[in-house]
């Protein structure tokens, strides 16, 4: 075993409530499991140059649930909410994404009108407000039920990576995140790894 072998086994020692969580989710789908990896250690680092944002979509349950880790792994004081119509008639809310690691958003809403700033947001260009130019570098992840509309243009489906989640287990458990959080120093290390893969390999797939 290499050293990057040693390390990723330690690592899923380390979290293993939180890999079953995620194969449960994903209905034992480990693609992915690992684009979710990967997305995780996207937020970690300080460029939008891959230019994505995740849709996880499906009747499952966990959408909430993954969200609530992924803050905990950027740091919550650096998690926004701005949506893509606040983002293109608010300057106060371009500048909450400056310095931002993530925004999260519950519901896929996406107006055609929006589409320019929002493709900017996600791709990192620099962004007029008031008399200050902003850079963003936060990771957009929207949550719902449904997936992406057909409405949807082609320009913004470049951008998406979409995963679905479909399970809905008998008996949940309502103290998952607490659970899933005491794993916290390994899941950031989990993340890590996926960036590490992604930046190798120097994109998504």
């Amino acid at each position: 075993m290499n050293e990057h072998g040693a390390i990723d086994a330690v690592v899923k020692h380390g979290c293993p409530r939180w890999l079953d969580f995620l194969m449960d989710a994903t209905g034992g789908d480990a693609a992915q499991v690992e684009l979710l990896q990967e997305f995780a250690g996207y937020c970690l680092y300080p460029s939008c140059s891959f230019q994505k944002f995740l849709l996880i979509h499906g009747p499952g349950m966990g959408k909430s649930t993954f969200v609530a880790v992924l803050r905990f792994i950027c740091g919550p004081e650096r998690c926004v909410h701005v949506t893509p119509a606040e983002m293109n008639s608010s300057p106060e809310a371009l500048f909450k994404l400056a310095g931002a690691r993530l925004n999260t958003l519950p519901g896929f809403c996406l107006r055609k009108r929006d589409w320019q700033v929002f493709k900017a947001v996600v791709a990192g260009d620099s962004l007029s407000a008031r008399a200050f130019f902003i850079e963003p570098t936060c990771k957009v992840v929207f949550t719902d039920m449904q997936g992406p509309p057909a409405t949807v243009g082609e320009s913004i489906r470049r951008r998406m990576i979409a995963v679905r989640f479909d399970r809905r287990p008998s008996c949940p458990d309502p103290d998952l995140v607490p659970k899933l959080l005491e794993e916290l120093t390994y899941i950031v290390m989990w993340a890590v790894l996926g960036l590490d893969r992604l930046i190798l390999r120097g994109g998504f797939i």
